[in-house]
């Protein structure tokens, strides 16, 4: 699980929801390891999708959808099909 912040932080610090949600994450039962904060969305999206292997499924949770499928298409073009 990869974690990031939404743009509108409603107040709080660089990186304080994130460890939130990892944080309830983990309490939920998702071992530490597998959740990692990517407070950047487009770094979070080459990270989402760099993990994945053909035919597994990526869901993203964005702010900036045109630039974030841009930026998908990209790495669609130099990824190995």
């Amino acid at each position: 699980m990869i974690v990031r912040e939404d743009s509108n932080r409603r107040g709080r610090a660089d990186g304080e929801i994130a460890a939130m949600l990892k944080a309830a994450a983990v309490e939920a039962g998702l071992s530490e390891e597998k959740v990692r904060i990517v407070l950047d969305e487009f770094e979070a999206v080459r990270a989402g999708v760099e993990r994945t292997n053909k035919d597994e499924l990526v869901v993203l949770m964005i702010d900036k959808p045109a630039k974030v499928w841009d930026e998908l298409e990209n790495i669609a073009g130099r990824r190995p099909a």
